[in-house]
């Protein structure tokens, strides 16, 4: 497994921010974390306006968990919580199905020059 660090001009901002955020909820840095063999995590965040909010799907051994993290107060990282999110109604297996047959483990070639809207 490698270590992918997207060379653009946003991603020292974005990424500060978001580790801020989630310190805040005691997520450990996927920069340094190193998960065991079969387990996964995933994270998808989403900015607007000074706030990041995200979603991290884990499988740790058979075992799946979906959290929701949200700010609660406009820009403050500290203001960051998270909740546990119902496991969907197909199931996880068929979830992560449906992720990786849309593409989620595979990055687009020219990821390390995309412009400022990823």
């Amino acid at each position: 497994m490698t270590l992918e660090i997207p060379d653009a001009a946003w991603e020292p901002a974005f990424f500060k921010q978001l580790e801020a955020r989630t310190t805040a909820v005691n997520l450990p840095n996927l920069r340094t974390v190193v998960l065991p063999e079969n387990d996964l995590e995933v994270r998808f965040s989403y900015e607007g306006l000074e706030i990041i909010n995200g979603v991290v799907i884990r499988r740790m051994g058979q075992q799946w968990s979906a959290n929701w993290i949200y700010q609660t107060a406009d820009s403050r990282p500290s203001s960051a919580k998270m909740a546990l999110l119902d496991p969907p109604k197909s199931g996880w297996e068929l979830l992560w199905k449906s992720l990786v047959e849309a593409g989620i483990l595979i990055l687009p070639k020219d990821f390390r020059s995309r412009p400022s809207r990823y």
